[in-house]
């Protein structure tokens, strides 16, 4: 039997529009950066408790595109470090022949997990969060936590940690850490810049979800209106690899599998076990604007095909949800509807 190497279906091309398109169910939200997230002005230093300090809520106007896979990831580190009341990350950039190395630097800030009767004790306490945050394999028994953590320091050739207090008794403290990464040798100064910074997001953790889109999503966007409604377009491809699907000697039917394998993970609710001879046609429904894309190959005589396929997933933000935040929110949930996370 005879068939064709590749064949494509489809358009990939994306439509701005979001009517008529299928929404996840619209959850409001209230997202606090983690411990390892602290967000937190360096001149006030106040502390709202449980391993994080206050960051105010960070308005976007209305339809402007807060995000997508063409922003630089030093231009989402500045942004982070905006919204955190953070200074501005600190470059600096070397050339080793052909190539060029930067090393990047921000200030960040971790608080004490609670309040305490001693200033030490909240101060040891911040140390502690700081070092499980960095993995700098702090021992939780240990009571040298700040010892430990200039030791950090010292090792990364950077200032001692600066530990400031919130307001008076029980104490809570933030303890300020420089974290620094320096790039690989690259060819020019921006892929360094740039790998540097994705060194630190990596490290702090507050965009891991939206970093794993950049890595793993076609495309994606994050918009928002003015009632913190934020709405992320997203184009995923499922690969032949990842849905370990068997060839078939029909083209339709492998695509049919496709298909049907993309609307198990995206719409498990719309239904159960459609019809194989209907789940294109599905498909295609829940985004009337922007076709699903197939691509199929022959090998040995049977047929595998892989979907490109956009959705939505929308949420509405807490007036207390940073837009970092809130984009993170919704990348996690972006990421467990194509399976890339539990």
């Amino acid at each position: 039997m005879a068939c064709s190497s590749n064949s494509t279906d489809g358009v990939a091309a994306a439509a701005e529009a979001a009517s008529d398109m299928h929404l996840s169910t619209s959850a409001s939200v209230s997202t606090h950066f983690p411990a390892a997230s602290a967000a937190a002005s360096q001149s006030s230093g106040t502390v709202a408790g449980h391993g994080t300090v206050q960051h105010a809520a960070a308005k976007c106007k209305p339809t402007d595109v807060i995000i997508n896979k063409s922003r630089s990831y030093v231009s989402v580190l500045k942004q982070l470090c905006d919204e955190l009341g953070l200074s501005q990350p600190t470059v600096e950039v070397t050339k080793k022949l052909e190539a060029c190395v930067a090393t990047v630097t921000v200030k960040f800030g971790y608080s004490s997990s609670q309040s305490h009767a001693k200033k030490a004790d909240a101060q040891e306490d911040a140390a502690r969060v700081a070092l499980e945050s960095l993995k700098a394999g702090a021992d939780k028994s240990a009571k040298n936590c700040r010892a430990q953590l200039n030791e950090y320091c010292q090792r990364q050739q950077q200032s001692k940690p600066d530990y400031k207090p919130s307001g008076d008794r029980p104490f809570t403290y933030s303890v300020f850490v420089p974290i620094v990464h320096e790039s690989r040798a690259l060819p020019t100064e921006h892929d360094a810049v740039d790998d540097a910074a994705l060194g630190i997001l990596t490290k702090l953790g507050n965009v891991s979800h939206v970093l794993r889109m950049f890595d793993k999503f076609e495309n994606f966007s994050v918009s928002c209106t003015a009632d913190s409604v934020f709405t992320l377009r997203a184009t995923y491809h499922f690969t032949r690899t990842g849905m370990r699907l068997e060839g078939n000697k029909s083209k339709k039917t492998a695509e049919k599998l496709a298909a049907k394998h993309a609307l198990s993970l995206l719409y498990p609710d719309k239904d159960k076990d459609p019809p194989l001879d209907k789940c294109k046609n599905i498909l295609q429904e829940m985004n009337p604007q922007t076709s699903p894309q197939y691509l199929t190959v022959c090998e040995n005589d049977l047929y595998y095909s892989e979907v490109i396929v956009t959705f939505l997933e929308q949420m509405t933000a807490s007036d207390d949800c940073s837009t970092l935040s809130a984009v993170n929110s919704l990348a996690e949930r972006a990421c467990k509807r194509t399976g890339l996370i539990s």
